[in-house]
C-alpha cells in the first residue's frame, strides 16, 4: 500500500469490501433451503390433517422430546424417508395392504422403533403403554400412528445435527 502513488481511501475501498461481503451473507441467509421449504409445505399440510393425526402428531411430539431415545427417532425418521422417496410403503397406504386393525399397525410402528422387526403383541404394547399417556391407546388408528411417526421423524430432522 505504501508503494502506491496515487491517492488511495483504504479504509473507504475496505469498508465497502465488508459492506459487500455482508450484503452477500445476509443474501444467502434469506435463501430459503429446500429443507425449510419442505418443512413449511410438511406444517401446511399437517394443518390439514384429520384430528386423529393431530392427536398422534401430538402424542408423537410428546414421546419424542421426553421418552424417546436417539436410534428411536432416527429409525422413524429413516422409514418415513424410505416412504417418502417409494422405497416402503407409505403410511397412507396402511389399510391396503395391511387391515385397518389397530393392533397391527402399531405392531409395525413400535417394531420400527424399536428396530426390532421379531417384536411381538406384548412387547408392542408395552412400547405404547410406555410412550403414551392412559387413554390414548383407544384413539390408535391409522391416522393416529402415521402423525405419531411424523412428529418423531420432524423432532428427528429438527436435531439431528445437533447431536
Amino acid at each position: 500500500m505504501d508503494k502506491v502513488n496515487e491517492p488511495v481511501n483504504w479504509s473507504a475501498l475496505a469498508g465497502r469490501a465488508f459492506e459487500e461481503k455482508l450484503a452477500e451473507i445476509a443474501i444467502k441467509k434469506e435463501r430459503k433451503t429446500m429443507a425449510d421449504v419442505v418443512e413449511r409445505l410438511r406444517k401446511s399440510l399437517r394443518e390439514k390433517e384429520s384430528e386423529s393425526f393431530q392427536r398422534g402428531y401430538g402424542a408423537g411430539t410428546e414421546w419424542a422430546k421426553n421418552k424417546a431415545d436417539a436410534l428411536q427417532l432416527k429409525r422413524l425418521h429413516d422409514w418415513r424417508a424410505e416412504i417418502q422417496t417409494g422405497q416402503r410403503v407409505p403410511l397412507s397406504e396402511f389399510g391396503f395392504f395391511v387391515p385397518n386393525e389397530p393392533r397391527v399397525m402399531s405392531l409395525l410402528v413400535a417394531r420400527k422403533a424399536c428396530g426390532n422387526s421379531l417384536l411381538g403383541y406384548g412387547a408392542a404394547r408395552a412400547f405404547w403403554d410406555s410412550a403414551l399417556e392412559k387413554g390414548l391407546h383407544s384413539h390408535m388408528d391409522r391416522d393416529f400412528l402415521r402423525g405419531f411417526v411424523e412428529a418423531a421423524a420432524d423432532l428427528w430432522a429438527e436435531v439431528q445435527d445437533q447431536l
